[in-house]
């Protein structure tokens, strides 16, 4: 039994020789170390060069952002602006627009017409109008009744309305629309003078609106068949009186250079829609 626990028992004099082998072992590692040869260089600057381009890129990145926000706010900015100088000129037109509307004489006075007198043809065009109108029924009783029955028909009705819608638009403009006469023109001296009734145009508009309107009354059976007699008989007149109209404004005045220079572009260059007033 001794000699087995001898046998299993570790010998010092072994644990020792490790024990010596170890720190030998140790001292080579740490004598190894401090005679190594120091870091190449090159591996140095090479990452430090590396470094330095990554944070110029990222530095170069952060131009390039701050570059396009820059742009982008100032193309927002220029964006605004115009939008809000859009606006404002729209709002401006507008508000010209209403005040045209709202008070149309002070506006013919800010480009140098006369609205007294444009008032007072409103009023004579009115008034001359209505006095045709009552002669054309006052005539119609001397007519005999027609011996032939005029069946209605919606037909007629329909285009006798569309032909008063027609001459009432022309009579319209040329009345309300039309800029009075400029001061100190002879059309200014005429009109203040004699009234709109010296030109042939309020002449004829008024004719032949003031047949159309008997006609629409005669189609429509208002009055009796004596009406739309008078109408038919009175027909050729305002015909001839309006194609008359149309064919001495195309040769005197919308065909004529001087017309188109001294008048309607004159008068188109004051904001007045001219050509469009003439042409209705």
């Amino acid at each position: 039994g001794t000699s087995a626990r001898h046998r299993c028992a570790p010998a010092p004099h072994t644990s020792m020789v490790a024990t010596r082998r170890q720190r030998a072992a140790e001292q080579a590692a740490d004598l190894a170390v401090e005679l190594s040869p120091p870091a190449s260089p090159s591996g140095t600057m090479s990452r430090s060069s590396s470094m330095e381009s990554l944070t110029n890129s990222i530095r170069r990145t952060k131009n390039r952002v701050k570059e396009t926000v820059r742009r982008k706010k100032k193309q927002v900015k220029d964006k605004v602006k115009r939008t809000k100088k859009q606006v404002k000129e729209k709002i401006k037109k507008q508000k010209a627009k209403i005040d045209k509307i709202l008070d149309r004489d002070a506006w013919w006075t800010s480009l140098g017409y006369d609205p007294a007198v444009k008032a007072r043809s409103v009023r004579w065009v009115q008034r001359g109008v209505f006095c045709v109108v009552v002669s054309l029924l006052l005539a119609s009783r001397s007519f005999a009744q027609p011996s032939v029955d005029v069946p209605f028909s919606s037909y007629r009705c329909v285009a006798s309305a569309f032909l008063l819608l027609c001459g009432g638009s022309s009579l319209f403009t040329d009345t309300w629309r039309n800029p009075p006469p400029e001061k100190g023109s002879d059309s200014h001296a005429c009109a203040s003078t004699l009234g709109p009734y010296a030109f042939f145009t309020k002449q004829a508009l008024t004719i032949q609106t003031s047949h159309l309107i008997v006609s629409c009354l005669a189609e429509f059976r208002v009055a009796s068949g004596k009406l739309l007699a008078l109408t038919h008989f009175f027909a050729p007149f305002a015909a001839v009186v309006a194609v008359s109209l149309t064919l001495l404004y195309l040769k005197l005045n919308w065909f004529e250079e001087t017309w188109r220079r001294e008048v309607l572009e004159a008068t188109n260059a004051r904001g007045v829609r001219f050509t469009e007033i003439t042409l209705v």
